[in-house]
């Protein structure tokens, strides 16, 4: 197999590693303060694939204000697609001051880490894609993902070593052209309610689907292929038919009702989350 999956999921694993480790260090080198959230940036963002379509997607973080050595500054949390913060929330604020007088800061958040993690979760599958194909090289899989792992963990003190400036969205002190600043309790509001009701309704599309599918599926088990009790006697033998599917010796009428009916939970599940989600996040946020 082509060792193209192995060497973009090194890339990945690099960057991923990287985040965890960068912020690790910031935190454990930085001054832990407090600060409060004066406002919620709401701006647009636009990624454009490799066929050159445009893609847009509404996005928020956090205007956080802190003052450090009798300064007064902000801070912006890490940019995601939902509200995470209350307007005048405290939250803890790690402070560096720089060689040269500056000053960087971050928000002590979970986030970076969620990131770093979805990078190297990413590249760890990319890894495994490779090393369980045919033809694979585990030497090569091993020298890769510990070298990966070891310029993760070095790349940060070298950068540091020759000056060379690390800047991050998070130091901006200006709010982005084109982007709209929540500070006032009544926009706050108003904005997060919105966000609710689309979160609401595509949970709601979610479960239709999710209960179409599974009636799609078992609509499949009333025909006359399948005798009664016979998916009863299926399921009732869940590591059999885990080892049917593992062997390919499932029989064919098998899998499209199953495939619908797992597609179908799937999709019922999630809305069911979706919905509870909604609810924890509005009483969290208000």
């Amino acid at each position: 197999m082509s060792i193209i999956p192995l060497i973009i999921g090194s890339i990945f694993v690099v960057f991923g590693a990287h985040i965890i480790i960068q912020f690790s260090r910031f935190k454990n080198e930085g001054i832990k303060i407090s600060g409060y959230v004066k406002g919620i940036e709401k701006y647009v963002s636009t990624t454009r694939n490799s066929n050159g379509a445009r893609s847009s997607m509404l996005m928020f973080r956090s205007i956080v204000e802190y003052t450090f050595n009798g300064q007064t500054r902000f801070v912006k949390s890490v940019s995601t697609n939902e509200i995470r913060h209350r307007l005048n929330q405290k939250v803890p604020v790690v402070v560096i001051e720089t060689e040269d007088g500056g000053i960087r800061a971050r928000i002590d958040d979970a986030m970076h880490y969620f990131l770093g993690f979805i990078f190297l979760a990413v590249g760890l599958i990319a890894v495994a894609v490779y090393h369980f194909s045919e033809n694979s090289s585990s030497v090569l899989t091993a020298i890769l993902l510990i070298g990966s792992l070891g310029i993760a963990y070095f790349i940060s003190p070298l950068l540091q070593k020759f000056k060379v400036q690390v800047k991050s969205d998070d130091d901006d002190q200006f709010i982005g052209e084109g982007s709209t600043l929540l500070e006032t309790q009544e926009d706050y509001l108003k904005e997060l309610n919105t966000h609710g009701f689309v979160g609401k309704i595509i949970a709601l599309v979610a479960l239709f689907i999710g209960v179409g599918l599974i009636y799609w599926g078992f609509s499949y088990l009333s025909g006359p292929q399948f005798k009664a009790g016979e998916l009863q006697a299926l399921l009732s033998d869940i590591g059999g038919l885990i080892g049917l599917i593992e062997s390919g010796n499932l029989p064919s009428k098998w899998e499209k009702p199953l495939i619908l009916i797992g597609m179908g939970g799937l999709f019922f599940l999630s809305a069911i989350h979706s919905f509870f989600y909604q609810r924890r996040k509005h009483r969290k946020l208000t």
